[in-house]
């Protein structure tokens, strides 16, 4: 599951097709939970209807940080 997301700019990132838009939905609102208990908020982007598109960074410092 880790090697799915590759290093890009100094983010993590990650694509996925998924079934529609319903299915990138569903997905987008549970990562959202868990971001929200982690207090650590992704960038997602839902394109061409059932793509989508998350980046991990740090919002303080602007790229991967750790």
């Amino acid at each position: 599951m880790v090697d799915d997301w590759k290093p890009e700019k100094g983010k993590l990132v990650r694509e996925l097709i998924l079934e529609d838009f319903d299915a990138a939905v569903k997905l987008v609102n549970r990562i959202a939970v868990i971001a929200g208990e982690l207090d650590h908020h992704p960038d997602i982007r839902i394109y061409d209807y059932k793509k989508l598109r998350i980046e991990l960074y740090s919002h303080k410092d602007m790229y991967i940080s750790g």
